[in-house]
């Protein structure tokens, strides 16, 4: 096209699952001086019932065994994590919880309206090292996917790996010089 031409921008969807995608337009001309430009494109394939989403997708647990292995008494440890019961399509979702797990101490609340933030507290007891998993369960009566699972996986070791950074902040100190004006540093 030419100066002022309006492009249209045509999405096939099928096939694709409810969510988020998204993806750049490069637009480019050998006279232009700031050729090529990219354009971002976001997509949302949505619906219009509701549909259950949970986030995060799958719920990870660490058991540090030389905790679990104290005297008696402390050799169980309680840890909690936050999810969020989200409606990824229109209108109004109610939830409940349900799950059959002697590690999943509560669930707070059970059963709500989404968005919805939710506490899973855990008993964690000892057991030899390796990985598990419990299954919560999110059902609605008014989404079209319902019932959902949430998976919770667990490893159980001695040795947990820990993230630290070092250093844990970074300054830089940038010059445009060369690069132009437009630039956009790494």
């Amino acid at each position: 096209g030419g100066d002022s031409t309006d492009v249209i921008l045509i999405a096939d969807i099928t096939g694709l699952p409810f969510g988020d995608f998204k993806d750049t337009v490069v637009i480019s001309d050998p006279n232009a001086t700031n050729s090529p430009v990219r354009v971002a494109v976001n997509l949302t394939v949505a619906s219009d019932l509701p549909i259950i989403s949970v986030d995060p997708d799958t719920l990870y647990v660490v058991v540090d065994l030389n905790q679990t292995q104290a005297p008696a008494e402390a050799a169980i440890l309680i840890d909690s994590a936050y999810i969020v019961i989200n409606n990824a399509g229109a209108g109004l979702m109610s939830f409940t919880l349900s799950e059959l797990s002697s590690r999943i101490l509560s669930l707070e609340p059970l059963s709500g309206t989404a968005p919805e933030s939710v506490l899973v507290v855990f008993r964690l007891f000892d057991a030899p090292p390796g990985d598990d998993f419990d299954t919560i369960m999110v059902s609605s009566p008014e989404a079209i996917n319902s019932p959902q699972p949430l998976i919770v996986r667990y490893h159980y070791t001695f040795t947990p790996a820990n993230i630290v950074p070092s250093p844990d902040t970074l300054e830089f100190t940038l010059f445009e010089c060369e690069q132009g004006a437009s630039f956009v540093p790494q």
